[in-house]
């Protein structure tokens, strides 16, 4: 159904002035951008572009707009003599603008820049691709994190250290990847690296405990702010060094230097003591047996015959002083044979127990399958009398509680058969640990002791391939443990 001739011609007059505006206002846009960036020849040839596409499309709807009225007054044939003009002058108008825009256009400029630009795309690739490079060679891990704790970017020592794969860490927390936390380090009071940087815009170097496959890694972090052409704060970058198996050499060098050190000190002591211990015994061996001739030769009535006998005692303590230093020196000569420990204690216990006072309770746990040890079993009933008789004197004053205990212990995968000597007295301080074991080192009071006891024991279990360790705490007590290689 066709409509009335006045509807058609409004909607098509609307139609056209519709087309004219919107290829107008395109006209308009087309002209902003080109006065904006005159030196773009892109926009340039939209603006030409632009016009030729209002001139062809006004054409058009004046056209129609012309035939309207002509077909409306009754002038059809005009219309039909009108219309061929009217589409060549549309088909020319559509053909040369983009001509006029290719000849104002300098086609070998926009050549050149379009060269430039893909070398400077490709420039701008090599030197990413070697800046990566530079990245991913450092020989220590490195991550790129920004304000806002996110891991920005990583180098691939970094993923080989923690164990990741890029995709895995890129985008998340810092504080997830190397520590497990849920929170920034500054919430559970540790140093947070970036925010101590974002406060000085300085690099630093700092301690961390990171997790490396579930497990802690002491690292040393250096931090280094990342600013933008402005001078502010974008975020860090991060070094970080493992120095753990450093840390664990270093202790381990620092270890044995100290048992060099205590070996050579002992072996200078046993030297020294050795050659006092025989000039005194021969000393001590000619006062003694002169003062018993003397009291064999004057009797009983003697006046000063007290005297001889303090000189008599006297000799005999000094001379029991010189054994034990003899012992310390001479423990490297002990003839060693197979020994039962458990043995060795149950015949000691009884002259053991005649020193207990009331106040002292013992109890002995001893291991059924404690297996035998190659000593020299004097020197071994020596040694356990020495920290039997030491931790009485640790007691003395409160009383309480002596253990002995045998037992079996893994050294380097080789069984070791152990005795442990515990008190529950006043303890060691922690600044005498390290010289409980030297001659002649004691805190009893004079005439007390003489500082020989436990530097006897070190030596005799030395002397006998065992080691000694101690576990003490002031005020809380002692535990002694003497352990020697099994033979069985």
């Amino acid at each position: 159904m066709k409509l009335p001739l006045y509807p058609v011609w409004i909607v098509d007059f609307l139609a056209a002035v519709t087309v004219i505006l919107i290829t107008g206002y395109a006209v308009a846009v087309a002209l902003y951008l080109h006065r904006e960036n005159r030196e773009v020849n892109l926009y340039r040839y939209l603006l030409v572009q632009s016009i030729a596409l209002f001139v062809f499309a006004s054409g058009r709807a004046v056209g129609h707009i012309v035939k309207r009225i002509l077909l409306l007054y009754g002038y059809p044939h005009i219309w039909k003599d009108l219309s061929p003009i009217s589409g060549g002058v549309n088909t020319l108008t559509i053909a040369i603008f983009p001509l006029i825009a290719l000849l104002y256009t300098d086609l070998r400029r926009i050549n050149d820049m379009l060269l430039a630009l893909k070398e400077e795309k490709e420039r701008f690739r090599r030197l990413f691709t070697y800046k990566q490079t530079i990245f991913d060679s450092m020989m220590h891990p490195a991550v790129v994190i920004d304000r806002d704790f996110n891991i920005k970017d990583v180098n691939q020592r970094f993923l080989e250290f923690y164990e990741y794969k890029k995709d895995d860490v890129i985008g998340r927390k810092c504080y997830e990847v190397s520590h497990g936390y849920p929170v920034p380090c500054e919430q559970r009071g540790e140093p947070c690296p970036l925010r101590a940087v974002e406060e000085t815009k300085k690099g630093l170097t700092i301690r961390h405990d990171h997790i490396k496959g579930g497990q802690k890694r002491v690292t040393e972090i250096y931090a280094t702010a990342l600013l933008n052409e402005s001078g502010g704060f974008e975020g860090i970058i991060e070094i970080t060094k493992d120095l753990t198996d450093e840390i664990k050499a270093e202790r381990e060098r620092e270890r044995m230097a100290e048992e060099l050190f205590e070996m050579r000190k002992h072996m200078a002591l046993r030297t020294a003591i050795g050659g006092i211990a025989h000039e005194f015994n021969n000393l001590l061996a000619a006062i003694l047996g002169n003062a018993e001739l003397m009291l064999l030769k004057l009797g009983e009535g003697f006046s000063e015959k007290r005297r001889l006998q303090t000189i008599k005692r006297a000799a005999e303590r000094a001379s029991g002083l010189i054994r034990k230093m003899m012992i310390y020196e001479k423990a490297d000569f002990f003839n060693r044979a197979p020994v039962n420990v458990n043995s060795l204690i149950e015949n000691s216990l009884p002259e053991l127990k005649k020193e207990l006072s009331e106040d002292i309770s013992l109890h002995c746990t001893l291991e059924p399958s404690l297996p035998m040890i190659s000593a020299d079993r004097e020197s071994l009933k020596q040694a356990i009398k020495n920290l039997f008789e030491n931790a009485l004197y640790a007691m003395k004053d409160q009383g309480g509680k002596l253990i002995i205990r045998t037992y079996t212990r893994k050294v380097n995968h080789n069984p070791y058969a152990c005795i442990e000597i515990k008190d529950t007295g006043t303890g060691i301080p922690p600044e005498n640990l390290s010289r409980i074991f030297d001659p002649f080192f004691t805190t009893k009071d004079v005439g007390e002791g003489e500082g020989l006891g436990l530097s006897v024991v070190k030596g005799i279990v030395d002397a006998n391939q065992g080691f000694i360790e101690v576990d003490s705490r002031e005020g809380e007590g002692s535990s002694f443990h003497i352990c020697f290689p099994s033979i069985n």
